[in-house]
């Protein structure tokens, strides 16, 4: 039953995101028991990546079924493989910053639990990804309670006109504490080491999710502050020459090319091959924002 059940809720999520193609929405809802609003919104980029999540859902769930048939705790394995699609759709389905972090924590821990499923040296693999994903949550925190201090709000669309002024110190300033953020989940070097454990030691069909989208959040966050809330006329213009921010980001993301592309080749476990071939991808997904073109992004 619960297998169905979790089956039928993942290929609904597809159908019902499928419908909204081509529209923009806005709603909020109001979350009594935490006295805070809810802002999300949908529009072409979110849709985009709430599509490929959901989809990638649905199949990681029935390739579960299979897999995690004659294993403990399965009712808790399918809670948390709901509960990490349904927090990526938050983050990427996000009007405003708060509502961004309430599912970017959702997705931590729910993650970590998920790694740690199998216990042993996946409880390691856990932790370690737990505490980079923490260090990341705080460097957010920061970020956004600077922005809440120097305007008053955490709406998207709003921080977006704010920031369009903002001196050249905050502007990198903000850019560091966020870069930290996402490319930890990202897995960008330096912040990669989390990874190869994590996708070697998390129960198969979640390793799927892991490198297939799970990773991807990170690139939302940084195509979201880098692009809307920053602003690509100041993310370009920060600094000059060789050391401009997206020159320096350039040149993070051509070392996350090559250094995990020569790693993955000499690994003699499918996983980690896997793991390490992904740190290379997401390399290509940084240069390809640090140039700031739309063919680039394409």
């Amino acid at each position: 039953m619960r297998d169905s059940f979790a089956v039928f809720i993942s290929c609904a999520l597809v159908v019902i995101i499928a419908l909204f193609y081509g529209k923009s929405v806005e709603k909020t809802f109001y979350l009594e028991f935490l006295d805070l609003p809810l802002f999300l919104r949908l529009n072409t980029l979110s849709w985009f990546f709430a599509i490929t999540i959901a989809v990638v859902g649905v199949l990681s769930i029935i390739f579960s079924l299979s897999y995690i048939k004659e294993k403990e705790r399965t009712d808790f394995y399918y809670l948390m493989m709901l509960l990490v699609n349904a927090g990526m759709l938050g983050i990427v389905l996000s009007g405003d910053l708060v509502s961004f972090y309430i599912f970017w924590e959702i997705v931590s821990w729910s993650t970590f639990l998920l790694i740690s499923y199998n216990r042993g040296p996946a409880l390691t693999a856990g932790m370690k990804y737990i505490i980079m994903s923490v260090v990341g949550s705080v460097t957010m925190l920061i970020g956004m309670l600077s922005l809440y201090a120097s305007y008053g709000t955490l709406t998207i669309s709003e921080l977006a006109v704010h920031t369009s002024s903002a001196s050249f110190g905050y502007i990198l300033f903000l850019l560091i504490l966020f870069f930290v953020a996402f490319g930890i989940k990202n897995a960008v070097l330096p912040f990669h080491n989390w990874l190869p454990d994590a996708h070697s030691e998390a129960p198969s069909p979640f390793s799927a999710v892991l490198s297939g989208i799970l990773i991807k959040m990170g690139t939302y966050g940084f195509l979201l502050v880098m692009y809307v809330i920053i602003g690509l006329k100041n993310f370009l213009t920060l600094g000059q020459g060789l050391l401009s921010f997206h020159y320096i980001l350039s040149v993070f993301g051509a070392i996350t090319i090559l250094i995990p592309t020569f790693i993955a080749v000499l690994q003699d476990d499918a996983k980690r091959l896997l793991a390490w071939s992904t740190i290379g991808q997401a390399g290509y997904i940084i240069l390809g924002i640090s140039f700031g073109t739309s063919l680039s992004i394409a």
